[in-house]
């Protein structure tokens, strides 16, 4: 195993998240949670000294997340929530920050 010079975040839907999904127009089936957290995604970002580096790196970058989230829930802006701040964003998703990030490839 190699030890990768990077971090990951993982973005965790929030009920908040689940509410947006389950009111989407071509929803099919209410989803829960576990539903919808059973397969997060995962994002290697440069390591940063500090937390407050790392904050301002997903200032400057939250909303290519947030539109690739949104997007493979519907593909329709129209859909979206009208709030695309970096606030809502991190009511949407709770983040995870892994510091040992490994590749076997």
């Amino acid at each position: 195993m190699k030890k990768l010079e990077c971090m990951a975040v993982v973005l965790r839907p929030t009920e908040k998240f689940l509410v947006w999904i389950n009111g989407l127009p071509n929803a099919e089936v209410e989803l829960s949670r576990d539903d919808i957290c059973a397969d997060c995604t995962a994002v290697l970002i440069p390591v940063f000294k500090t937390k407050l580096e790392t904050e301002e790196y997903l200032r400057e970058t939250y909303l290519a997340l947030f539109n690739n989230e949104l997007h493979s829930w519907d593909q329709n802006r129209a859909n979206w929530p009208t709030d695309m701040t970096f606030e809502n964003f991190l009511e949407m998703f709770d983040l995870k920050f892994h510091t040992l990030v490994y590749t076997m490839l």
